[in-house]
């Protein structure tokens, strides 16, 4: 999902414990490249308390074996997140028993969710097929939620309709009553029907936020126009518990508005379309891949009266289209290395 040059996208490594011999969670919450070859990268993290990492001096960023040096790093002060009442709303049909199995994907999510509801939130659990369930109400006994996800098993049909709007457990009805900021998580791994009007109303009705993952598929149409609607987000193509639980964090995070770190960075000149940046704080890391537009890409295209591409062995004209702004140092190169070589355009 692509946003106003924002990608969400990338995976939580975690890896050895640091230096106090306290794991962290490091969470990338977006990239830009606007300011190319400037990028800003927003990421919050965690130590296994769950307390927030905003020092500045642990936080590094590296791109193959190069660390950066920071232009500048901006974490702010530590704010409590803003309590939730959220309702985890599971699809359970049929499908969810094929893939990693989905279903199993879908309870790691909706753990790690209940584990790190702040202080003060609520959280409740529906689910659906072709019909609706309600399997726990809104509840902050993370005992009590946790025990719940072994019984979702998954049967029947996949209806977007029972899962948010059936009477009387439909996840926006139940959201409807919770005391703090109403949230929905959907999970689906199934197409279905929804009245997107009828949705967008209750929504707005009670001030409720969408959110949607969707395991193994494109995003259906419906159900991004509400994520989008409502000012919640969406993930697709989820294929293994990692990104599931990533997906979820990232949720919690935009959900409980949770000012991130920003760092920014110079990156050296690339060829390449993909960018790996590793964002570490101490010995932890985690991956964000930034995805570049053709126009913000070092390279080449060229027409000889061969094709091989090799050496030159004698005076030939190359007609070369340059497929970047930064070419200066491109026509240098091939100017001083194929004497031989005219460049024509």
């Amino acid at each position: 999902m692509i946003r106003d040059l924002l990608i969400f996208f990338g995976a939580i490594v975690l890896l050895a414990s640091n230096v106090w011999t306290q794991p962290h969670t490091i969470l990338p919450v977006a990239v830009t490249t606007a300011a190319w070859p400037k990028i800003e990268v927003s990421f919050v993290a965690w130590d296994n308390d769950n307390r927030r990492v905003v020092d500045a001096d642990r936080i590094h960023v590296r791109i193959g074996n190069n660390v950066l040096p920071a232009d500048s790093i901006v974490c702010p002060p530590t704010t409590p997140p803003l309590p939730l009442s959220s309702v985890l709303c599971i699809d359970v049909s049929g499908s969810m028993s094929r893939g990693g199995p989905n279903i199993a994907l879908a309870r790691e999510a909706a753990r790690s969710w209940i584990i790190g509801l702040s202080p003060g939130s609520e959280c409740a659990i529906t689910s659906f097929d072709n019909r609706h369930y309600i399997n726990a109400d809104f509840s902050s006994d993370t005992s009590a939620l946790l025990r719940v996800l072994p019984a979702l098993v998954p049967r029947g049909g996949t209806s977007y309709e029972e899962g948010l709007l059936g009477a009387p457990f439909g996840a926006l009805g139940v959201a409807a009553d919770g005391r703090n900021k109403r949230v929905v998580v959907l999970l689906t791994d199934g197409t279905g029907t929804l009245d997107i009007r009828r949705a967008l109303d209750r929504a707005r009705a009670h001030g409720t936020t969408v959110y949607c993952v969707s395991l193994g598929m494109p995003m259906p149409d419906v159900l991004k126009q509400l994520a989008d609607s409502t000012g919640g987000q969406w993930f697709d193509n989820v294929t293994t518990i990692r990104e599931a639980v990533a997906a979820y964090q990232r949720i919690a995070v935009h959900a409980s508005a949770m000012s991130p770190c920003r760092a920014s960075f110079i990156i050296p000149s690339q060829c390449s379309r993909t960018v790996d940046v590793v964002i570490g704080v101490g010995t932890d890391s985690a991956t964000q891949t930034i995805f570049l537009p053709d126009s913000l890409t070092g390279g080449l295209a060229y027409t000889t009266g061969t094709t091989d591409a090799g050496v030159i062995v004698q005076p030939t004209t190359v007609a070369l289209t340059l497929t970047s702004r930064r070419v200066e140092s491109v026509v240098h190169a091939l100017t001083t290395s194929v004497p031989y070589a005219r460049i024509i355009s």
